[in-house]
């Protein structure tokens, strides 16, 4: 029986109580995630909802496969979106084949940018989790 919470085994909310099972690891921080949490799989790849959301997006764009580009001098590039003409050093991001730029891939939700990019956003649940069983 546990000396703080008399329990056994303890309550989860008891220091004693031992960490609940993982359902996934991310692939970037290592963190665990945990069934409840929201996670992207990116080409098979478990990445928790906080490392997606701290991505920049040069990086979270290619990540997710499309491209991060800089508009040159002499280019004259449209936002798909807003239909702003952007000026030349401005980045942006080619997303499902649109031309946006980065106010309004601002404005689409980490769970739709990574669906409509082709990967899955979900929620971990207990089925999640690996119980030695492969069959």
């Amino acid at each position: 029986m546990c000396e703080i919470c008399h329990y056994v085994p303890c309550l989860s909310g008891c220091p004693n109580a031992p960490d609940p099972p993982t359902a996934f690891r991310c692939h970037r921080c290592g963190e665990a995630i945990y069934p409840g949490d929201e996670y992207a799989r990116v080409d098979g790849v478990e990445y928790c909802e906080s490392c997606i959301d701290n991505y920049p997006y040069c990086v979270l764009i290619p990540l997710l496969g499309g491209e991060w580009k800089t508009v040159q001098e002499g280019e004259i590039i449209k936002c798909s979106d807003c239909e702003d003409i952007l000026p030349a050093g401005t980045e942006y991001g080619i997303v499902d084949g649109e031309i946006l730029c980065e106010e309004c891939i601002d404005e689409i939700p980490y769970c739709d940018l990574v669906t409509r990019m082709g990967h899955d956003w979900n929620t971990s649940s207990e089925e999640d989790i690996y119980d030695g069983y492969d069959g």
